[in-house]
């Protein structure tokens, strides 16, 4: 886990990273999803963090079940996280490199809309996140990521879904 010093030279960093750009930061990501010394967070003033999904980590086993996961066109979005300063884990948007470029865009379409339209239809989350650089040279990502954003645009132009920054939907709870 993330030691409590390294934490805070972590968040001065991204402090100091963001007060450059004129910006500011609400929220934070941990390395690794290691959630860990979350009372350093509120000391920092974030006023939340993305929590991390049971069972993800580093080793061989977690890997192959999110590799696994991709292939579920029938999973749901998140419930709102217990916590009010957790934003729900959300689901990694497939990189279309190494194993991963075996998926069909068509299934990993289908996993997104059916997120979304769980998300659309109840009170849960649907939490798209990737790594900006996964869409560079990206194997066709991009042009998957644009269909399934499409699909969230119909759906909140329907007044089916809100669509928000992690800040937002802190702010709105």
């Amino acid at each position: 886990l993330v030691r409590g010093i390294q934490l805070a030279v972590v968040v001065a960093a991204a402090r100091q990273v963001a007060q450059d750009r004129g910006r500011e930061v609400h929220t934070y990501i941990y390395p690794r999803n290691l959630v860990a010394h979350r009372d350093r967070l509120t000391d920092a003033g974030f006023i939340g963090f993305r929590g991390a999904r049971p069972g993800t980590g580093r080793g061989l086993t977690a890997r192959a079940g999110t590799l696994l996961s991709e292939l579920n066109v029938f999973q749901k979005a998140d419930p709102p996280g217990s916590d009010p300063a957790e934003i729900p884990a959300g689901h990694f948007f497939n990189w279309r490199a190494g194993l991963r470029r075996r998926i069909p865009p068509v299934v990993t379409r289908a996993r997104w809309k059916a997120m979304l339209n769980d998300a659309s239809r109840s009170d849960r989350v649907c939490h798209l996140w990737l790594h900006p650089h996964n869409l560079i040279g990206d194997g066709g990502t991009f042009d998957v990521l644009r269909s399934v954003l499409r699909e969230a645009a119909l759906l909140r132009e329907a007044g089916k879904l809100d669509i928000m920054t992690q800040y937002a939907y802190l702010e709105s709870r």
